[in-house]
């Protein structure tokens, strides 16, 4: 019996990561789940070793960071996971954003890929420095050129 087939998905990477199937096993099909589980580090440790599926995975939350991207249709896939409102919120551009970065120096992975989150931080930023010089008017003329540049 196929424990992805039975909701076990945290049981079914374990195993294929001791067993080394992870070539074996659909990326998004394995790793999804566990990350809408808030088990992101279980997913990391998936692909880890794998570049094909380290890139798939940095693609995948890449593709999240898009600003029209919604976690309810990922979830609609999933429906028999039961997923708590605390993980739900884990899922969003910003952390998710953290992360492709995180995992782009981890598994040396080209920014030319992640797109997304590359603009989140940059909008981020230009929001940020918005914010300084205009409602806190904390920010020099001067300041703001060298830094919008």
């Amino acid at each position: 019996m196929n424990l992805m087939s039975l909701h076990c998905y945290k049981e079914a990477a374990v195993l294929s990561v001791k067993l080394k199937l992870q070539k074996d096993l659909n990326m998004e099909e394995m790793c999804v789940p566990l990350i809408l589980q808030n088990k992101l580090p279980l997913a990391e440790s998936f692909v880890t070793g794998h570049y094909h599926l380290e890139q798939q995975l940095v693609t995948l939350l890449d593709s999240w960071c898009h600003a029209y991207f919604s976690v309810d249709e990922i979830s609609r896939r999933y429906p028999r996971l039961s997923l708590t409102k605390h993980c739900m919120s884990q899922i969003q551009p910003k952390l998710l954003a953290k992360h492709v970065f995180r995992l782009m120096v981890k598994f040396n992975i080209d920014q030319g890929l992640c797109p997304n989150a590359r603009h989140k931080r940059r909008l981020d930023s230009l929001r940020f420095l918005m914010y300084k010089t205009f409602v806190e008017k904390g920010m020099t003329e001067e300041i703001w050129s060298d830094h919008v540049q």
